[in-house]
C-alpha cells in the first residue's frame, strides 16, 4: 500500500512538473510578455501609489488602468482622480501626466509638460525611465517640442537629445566657448555635429577669429553634410574674404554657387560690391544687369538697384541712372505697400498658402510664383520659420487626436460630476496651443515684414545721395561750361559682348537662364567728354 502511495506521488508530481515545464515552452513559443516587464510595471504602479499615500477610490481606478496598460482610460481617469489633489503639481506627478500625453499619441503636448519641471531629478526613477524609453533620440518630437533646455536636464536624457533640442534653439553666437563645449558632446558625422559647426563658424567669425573659423568652413565645405546649404557655405567664405580685402577670391567662390541655389540672387549683389570695391565698375553694372530682369523682380533686393545706380553714376552715364532710380521707386514703392500691410497683420491670403506649402518641406521663392511678389524676401530660406511651421503641423495631428479622445471619453470615461468639463478644458487648451503656434508664425512673419521695409527706407536714403550726386554734376558741368565759353560736355559709355555666349547689352529679347551672368561691359569710353 506504501508503494503504491509513493508511485502514485511520485506520478503526481511528474505530471505537475511536466505541465509547469510546457507552460514555460508554451509562454516561449506564443511569445507572451516576460514577467520581468510585468513586474517592472507593477513595481512603477506601486512605486507612484507610495508617492501618492493613501489613496482615494478614483485614484485606486487610475492605478488600475495605469497597471493593465489601458493607458486611454488612464488618461480619462486623470482629472477625476488628480485634479484636486497636490501630487499632480509635483516633479513626478507633472512627468506622470505628460507621460499619459505621449502615450496617447500627443508627444509634444506631452514632451513641453514633461520640461516644464524645474527639478527633473525629484521624479521617481521607475517613471523616468519609461519616459526616456517612449522618447528616444530618433523620436521627431525632440524637432518640434518648443522647449528650453535648462541644465538641470543634462543628466537626465541622452547627450545626443541635450545636442539636438539645443542645436535647435536660438544660441548665442558670442559665446563661443558654449558653443565649443556642446561641439565637443557631439558625435563626428552627425546633423547635430554639422549644425553646431556652422553655429562655431558664425561665432568664430563674430568675434574676428576668421582664422579658425575659415578651417571650420573649409572642412564643411569639403564634407558630405546637407544641414547647411552649400550656397550658403561658398558665400560665407566670400563674405570673409570680402571683409578681409581678398575681393578676387571672394568673387571665385561667389560664382560657385549654383544657379539652382536660393542664394544665388544673393552671391550676385554681393560679388556686384566686389566689383564696386575693386574700382570695376563695369562688372557690376554687367552682373546686375543679369538679374534687373522683369521675371526675376520678386527675388532682388533694394541694394542690389543702389549698386547698380552707384556703379552707372561712376561711369557718367546719368540717362541710365535717372532710369535705375525710376525703377527703383516703382518697384519698391509697391512692395512697401505690400509689406506695411503684412507687418501690421501678419494673417493673408499669401501667409496661409505659404504655411500650407511649408507643411510639406522647405520650398523656394521660384515655387511661391506670385505670393513671392508679397511675402520677405528671405520667407523661402527661413530655418526658423520651417521649425515653426513642423510644430503646428504636429499640433494640429495631435488636436485632431485630441478631439477624438475627447469624443470618446464620452463613453467610457469616469462617472465622477465635473469630468466631462476637466476633459473639455484640456481640448480647448490643446486647441489654443495650436491658435498660439500660428500666432507665432504670424508674427514671425510681421517681423520679417517690417525688417524688410527698414531696410527698403535705408536704401532709398542711399538713392537720394546718388540723385543728388547725379544733379550736382550735371550743375557743376553746366555752369563750368558757360563760364568758358564751351558747350556742355556730352558724357559717354558702351557697351559689347567679347565671345558668343555672351549677351548684347542691353538685352530686350527672350530670356535664357544659361546666359545670366554672363553680360561684360566695355567702358573705356565712359566720363570722356565729347565736344
Amino acid at each position: 500500500m506504501m508503494k503504491k502511495t509513493l508511485l502514485s506521488t511520485v506520478l503526481f508530481i511528474q505530471l505537475f512538473s511536466f505541465a509547469v515545464s510546457a507552460d514555460d515552452l508554451l509562454s516561449i513559443l506564443e511569445s507572451k510578455k516576460s514577467e520581468s516587464i510585468v513586474q517592472e510595471r507593477d513595481e512603477l504602479t506601486e512605486a507612484l501609489r507610495k508617492s501618492v499615500g493613501k489613496a482615494t477610490a478614483e485614484q485606486n481606478i487610475f492605478f488600475g488602468f495605469l497597471q493593465n496598460s489601458d493607458y486611454e482610460k488612464a488618461l480619462f481617469q486623470w482629472w477625476p482622480a488628480f485634479d484636486e489633489s497636490s501630487f499632480s503639481r509635483t516633479p513626478t506627478g507633472v512627468a506622470l501626466f505628460g507621460y499619459l500625453l505621449v502615450k496617447n499619441k500627443l508627444p509634444v503636448m506631452g514632451v513641453e509638460n514633461l520640461f516644464t519641471i524645474q527639478e527633473p531629478r525629484k521624479v521617481l526613477p521607475s517613471l523616468m525611465k519609461v519616459i526616456k524609453l517612449e522618447l528616444p533620440v530618433e523620436n521627431s518630437v525632440w524637432k518640434q517640442a518648443e522647449i528650453k533646455w535648462q541644465e538641470s536636464w543634462t543628466d537626465i536624457f541622452e547627450t545626443e537629445i541635450e545636442v539636438m533640442v539645443r542645436a535647435h534653439q536660438q544660441q548665442n553666437l558670442a559665446k563661443i566657448n558654449q558653443t565649443y563645449e556642446l561641439l565637443k558632446k557631439t558625435k563626428v558625422g552627425t546633423q547635430e555635429r554639422y549644425w553646431i559647426e556652422w553655429q562655431m563658424v558664425l561665432g568664430l567669425a563674430l568675434n574676428g577669429d576668421t582664422e579658425k573659423a575659415g578651417k571650420v568652413l573649409a572642412h564643411l565645405i569639403k564634407s558630405d553634410q546637407n544641414v547647411v546649404d552649400q550656397g550658403l557655405l561658398y558665400i560665407t567664405a566670400a563674405r570673409m574674404l570680402f571683409e578681409s580685402g581678398y575681393l578676387a577670391p571672394a568673387i571665385t567662390y561667389y560664382d560657385k554657387v549654383p544657379r539652382t541655389s536660393e542664394y544665388w540672387f544673393v552671391a550676385q549683389e554681393e560679388k556686384a560690391w566686389s566689383f564696386i570695391r575693386k574700382g570695376e565698375p563695369q562688372n557690376t553694372l554687367a552682373v546686375t544687369q543679369g538679374v534687373i530682369l522683369p521675371e526675376f523682380s520678386a527675388y532682388i533686393g533694394p541694394e542690389l538697384l543702389f549698386l547698380r545706380s552707384l556703379a552707372q553714376l561712376k561711369v557718367c552715364d546719368y540717362p541710365a541712372v535717372a532710369e535705375t532710380l525710376v525703377r527703383f521707386k516703382t518697384h519698391f514703392r509697391q512692395r512697401v505697400v505690400v509689406l506695411s500691410k503684412l507687418s501690421q497683420h501678419g494673417k493673408q491670403p499669401a501667409s496661409d498658402r505659404l504655411i500650407e506649402t511649408l507643411f510639406s518641406g522647405k520650398t523656394s521663392l521660384m515655387a511661391l510664383k506670385d505670393d513671392a511678389k508679397v511675402l520677405p524676401q528671405y520667407v523661402s530660406r527661413d530655418d526658423l520659420l520651417v521649425e515653426k511651421v513642423e510644430t503646428l503641423k504636429a499640433l494640429l495631428e495631435e488636436e485632431r487626436i485630441a478631439g477624438q479622445l475627447y469624443s470618446r471619453s464620452l463613453q467610457g470615461g469616469s462617472a465622477k460630476v465635473g469630468f466631462q468639463a476637466a476633459l473639455e478644458q484640456f481640448k480647448a487648451k490643446m486647441s489654443q496651443r495650436v491658435q498660439g503656434q500660428r500666432a507665432s508664425i504670424y508674427s514671425h512673419l510681421e517681423k520679417s515684414a517690417a525688417e524688410e521695409v527698414t531696410h527698403i527706407g535705408q536704401i532709398l536714403q542711399k538713392m537720394h545721395i546718388v540723385e543728388a550726386e547725379v544733379l550736382q554734376q550735371i550743375s557743376l558741368a553746366e555752369r563750368v561750361a558757360k563760364e568758358s565759353g564751351q558747350k556742355v560736355a556730352e558724357h559717354l559709355g558702351s557697351t559689347g559682348a567679347k565671345t558668343g555666349e555672351r549677351l548684347r547689352f542691353p538685352y530686350d529679347g527672350e530670356l535664357w537662364f544659361d546666359e545670366i551672368s554672363h553680360y561684360k561691359v566695355d567702358i573705356k569710353k565712359g566720363c570722356q567728354a565729347k565736344r
